[in-house]
């Protein structure tokens, strides 16, 4: 018995399994990311202080050891944070520590490079935007908040005189802010480039109007880039929330579709058009074998190949739009397998064909259930037709006895030869009835070759005409001249035609004619009974090759079924054409074969 398969998850959801550890992932990713910028922004500050200091002395001499000083402290800060990041917890504070450190240490840049007079004061604005990017909105406006609080205390305690100002030769000092205590020779100092510490000259840094003109417009600048940036980080943050929910139901309903199919007993997978296998289950990728290529896009590995599937019904179904199935014999280290294949296209929203989905089962066990019942259709056909058959035989035996008895009584030479050859005819007639006899009760190893047709169709009436029921009816043929061939089991066709031929006999009025045709007609093999009966409805026409469905009063269900799922091992068709009150007509297909090379009389 199959193990129970349970199909809906017991316990935490996969959201909840995996929802913690995505997020600290993610968290640890931004703060990955976040150190190795700021690995890029201390090679970029140290080349900027040799620029502005040695090389162009756009900064005085004594603004290299602060800058220094504050260099080191970010690399230090950073090599700490390269140790935090392997952490196993708390990257949201570690984002924001290192937000916080990056703002003190651009603060003591901007004081030791001309402090509001530096061009690019309005770098705290990336930090404010990296901010809203990596962390929640509160966080975000806290760090803002801060970015504000630093800019504030060093523009004022440069203009108060409580920090240092340093000379910046990129502003123009030419059009510095005049103060009232401001005098020539501060205006002097400025112009050399001095300090304004020791020269007592009054810098733009140090004049009210110049630190409002650049700290409002950079406070104002700093909220307003938090809160879009905040909310626009949020609404993707919630987006991102929403596509990780729908990935995770996704897969969860992929698990339970697997689950589901797997529980099942059958195998499944998608096919492309380009014949590749983009999904499969395990158990379907276990019987189709490796995939070609080794990808989850390889070749689907039955097609085209020699043991593969004779005809590839998932290209018929893209080309069609219509389900399809067939059957298939697979040689493993079990043994023989028998697997049955069943297509049904994925449309787009035009209507077109995009993808094939291919369902696959195990019918071995089927099978070897189907062989069971035909043996046994064959045991209680051989059972309706022992009268006929002792009928048969009889009547030879009786001819066999007569003239014997006269041979004992007329010895002369010519009537003992007349004699002679009627008495071989009487035994090949009984050699043929017994021969057919024991062919059609004989369960026979199920190996392919190659037959003609018209064959089974003598074979078959041979044996048909010995049951009650095909005596009362005129049996007619209508054969190819040159007899189509087909590749498949001879025995288990001349059981289709057999059963065909005594259901139409059965339905037909005493009298009327059953008629056989062959045909071949586009690479297809046409065998077709027709009979003059009563007809089939159209519900029963619907349900005619389930199995246990029968029209007949003490039919089994059986007969059609059998043959069905024997024409459709062969890779054929079987059609039932019938309008009540004017007989039916049933037509079997099969593909055509090339020519045998030698004629084969057993499958």
């Amino acid at each position: 018995m199959r193990a129970p398969v349970e199909v809906y998850l017991v316990g935490p959801s996969l959201s909840e399994l995996t929802g913690q550890h995505g997020r600290r992932e993610k968290l640890r990713q931004r703060a990955r990311w976040f150190v190795h910028m700021r690995w890029v922004a201390v090679v970029v500050s140290f080349g900027l202080i040799l620029v502005a200091v040695p090389v162009s002395g756009l900064l005085p001499a004594a603004a290299l050891a602060l800058m220094a000083g504050w260099w080191a402290v970010l690399v230090a800060a950073n090599v700490v944070f390269s140790w935090w990041v392997g952490a196993r917890s708390g990257f949201e504070n570690q984002i924001t520590v290192q937000g916080l450190v990056d703002l003190v240490v651009l603060t003591g840049f901007l004081n030791a490079s001309g402090g509001v007079e530096n061009p690019v004061y309005f770098a705290y604005l990336f930090h404010v935007i990296i901010a809203g990017i990596l962390l929640p909105r509160r966080k975000a406006f806290a760090l803002t908040a801060a970015a504000a609080a630093l800019f504030l205390v060093m523009a004022w305690g440069e203009y108060l005189h409580v920090l240092p100002h340093f000379t910046n030769r990129l502003f123009p000092h030419e059009g510095q802010v005049a103060s009232g205590h401001d005098h020539p020779a501060e205006t002097a100092a400025v112009a050399s480039g001095g300090e304004a510490h020791e020269s007592g000259v009054t810098h733009a840094a140090h004049g009210a109007v110049f630190v409002l003109g650049r700290t409002l417009p950079l406070l104002t600048l700093l909220m307003l880039s938090a809160y879009l940036t905040s909310l626009i980080a949020e609404r993707l943050r919630r987006r991102e929330a929403q596509l990780e929910e729908a990935g995770e139901t996704l897969m969860l309903e992929h698990q339970r579709l697997e689950r589901v199919v797997d529980s099942a007993g059958v195998g499944m997978m998608l096919v492309s058009p380009e014949l590749t296998v983009p999904w499969t289950t395990e158990r379907a990728a276990r019987w189709l074998g490796r995939l070609r290529g080794g990808s989850d896009a390889a070749l689907c590995p039955l097609y085209q190949v020699p043991d593969g599937c004779p005809v590839c019904i998932a290209e018929s179904t893209l080309g069609s739009g219509r389900p399809e199935q067939s059957e298939r014999t697979a040689r493993t280290a079990d043994g023989v397998r028998y697997y049955r294949h069943a297509t049904s296209p994925v449309l787009d929203a035009e209507g077109e064909t995009i993808q094939v989905v291919e369902l696959i089962e195990d019918v071995t066990d089927r099978k070897a259930l189907e062989a069971e019942a035909l043996h046994a259709g064959k045991l209680t056909a051989l059972g309706q037709m022992a009268a006929g058959v002792a009928h048969e035989i009889g009547n030879p035996l009786s001819s066999l006895a007569t003239r014997l008895e006269l041979l004992e009584r007329r010895p002369e030479p010519d009537y003992v030869r007349d004699s002679v050859h009627l008495l071989r005819t009487q035994i090949e007639r009984i050699r043929r009835i017994v021969h057919g006899i024991s062919l059609f009760a004989r369960s026979r190893k199920q190996e392919f070759s190659v037959w003609c047709i018209n064959d089974v169709v003598a074979e078959t009436l041979e044996i048909a005409r010995l049951d009650r029921r095909v005596q009362q009816v005129s049996l007619e043929t209508r054969l190819a001249r040159r007899s189509p061939t087909v590749r498949g089991v001879k025995d288990q066709m001349t059981q289709v035609l057999l059963n065909l031929v005594l259901n139409a006999a059965e339905a037909s009025p005493r009298g009327s004619e059953v008629m056989i045709e062959t045909a071949e007609r586009n690479g297809v093999v046409q065998l077709s009974v027709s009979d003059q009966g009563a007809g089939i409805s159209a519900a029963g026409r619907g349900r005619l090759f389930e199995p246990f469905f029968s029209t007949k009063p003490r039919g089994t269900g059986l007969g059609l079924s059998i043959c069905y799922s024997l024409v459709n091992a062969h890779g054929g068709t079987i059609d039932v054409a019938s309008e009540e009150g004017h007989g039916s007509t049933f037509t079997v297909a099969l593909p055509l074969a090339g020519e045998p090379a030698t004629r084969t009389e057993s499958a």
